[in-house]
């Protein structure tokens, strides 16, 4: 008998869970602590200079850019903030890669500053408080840029209708997030529809913890989303649902994150379902501090065991709207083959 199965059964049942449970915790401490430093050294700072930090906050300064350009109530001159943080991102950008101007992100910005500059110019509107915080050349590069690698893309409900009969590599690539929507109302059966499908998502041993909260009332939505803080100067959405994800079907601290995992492909699996079924979705982080993490579930009853995975605004599409273009990366700077 080894001496584990010896010390089980000397000692009483409460002491040897007593020892599992401190086990446990100093496990978790220590893989937690792993896992922070990781990312704290890794993470995009404000001064980072690194080339896959730098090009991140660009892509997220060009992802500001596109959201204000595909605003219904285009609101000429946004943006100063951005443009001073992309004087100084693109001029890091422009030092940590000597191949900038193939790199998919930055074309995307200068896309997406094209699109700016011309859309003001074509207004008759002055720039130069914009124009102030790029270089001569960044700003004119931006000027003549003449492909469409970044900016906004218009979506049609008409292109909508037969979304139900579309082979899956069309409606993944047919699939753009939206954030303003027709004033149809979302009924609870297209919902019900949509997170059936999802309910095939796979999970860890099929113990399926994603959960989703339906809300449709309008005031409870403004809410909600006012303690997320993403969407200001967007309408309240038809319908929002927040996915969650039990924690307590986990079996061990080997499965810490494992909720975000089976969460996410739940998330993604029921953005395509209510793809497929001709509704415009949106997802949102659930990124939240302490305070707004419980806010949020003091509003929406959300149990101690379960963790926040993201909101998804969801409606119905407009005749015609206008999106972020959000261009993806290429698949070689994906995908690394090992041999």
């Amino acid at each position: 008998m080894g001496v584990k199965a010896i010390v089980k059964n000397i000692l009483p049942q409460y002491l040897v869970e007593h020892i599992r449970n401190a086990k446990s915790t100093m496990i978790l401490s220590r893989e937690y602590k792993i896992q922070a430093k990781r990312f704290r050294e890794s993470y995009s700072r404000e001064w980072s200079t690194g080339k896959m930090q730098v090009q991140s906050r660009t892509m997220f300064l060009t992802h500001q850019l596109e959201k204000g350009l595909s605003h219904k109530n285009f609101r000429y001159g946004f943006g100063l903030g951005v443009f001073e943080a992309l004087g100084t991102m693109l001029t890091r950008f422009e030092n940590a890669d000597s191949q900038y101007l193939i790199n998919p992100v930055y074309k995307e910005c200068m896309s997406a500053i094209h699109e700016y500059i011309i859309r003001h110019q074509r207004a008759g509107k002055d720039l130069s408080k914009q124009s102030q915080f790029l270089s001569h050349e960044q700003w004119n590069r931006a000027l003549n840029w003449e492909e469409k690698d970044g900016g906004t893309a218009i979506l049609l409900a008409k292109d909508k209708i037969n979304n139900s009969e579309l082979p899956f590599s069309a409606l993944v690539q047919h699939r753009h997030s939206l954030r303003e929507y027709s004033n149809q109302p979302v009924t609870q059966n297209e919902l019900r529809q949509a997170v059936q499908l999802a309910t095939s998502a796979p999970s860890a041993c099929n113990r399926q913890p994603a959960r989703v909260v339906e809300v449709l009332d309008q005031k409870l939505i403004a809410q909600l989303l006012n303690i997320q803080g993403g969407v200001r100067g967007y309408a309240t959405p038809p319908a929002l649902l927040l996915v969650t994800a039990k924690q307590s079907v986990f079996m061990g601290t080997n499965e810490r994150n494992q909720g975000y995992v089976d969460g996410g492909l739940f998330s993604m699996m029921l953005l395509l379902s209510l793809e497929s079924i001709g509704l415009a979705s949106c997802p949102l982080h659930t990124m939240f501090d302490g305070y707004k993490d419980q806010m949020t579930r003091d509003l929406l009853h959300i149990p101690d065991d379960e963790i926040l995975i993201m909101y998804i605004e969801v409606g119905h599409y407009p005749d015609r709207a206008m999106t972020p273009q959000s261009t993806r990366l290429p698949v070689d700077d994906v995908l690394r083959v090992v041999k």
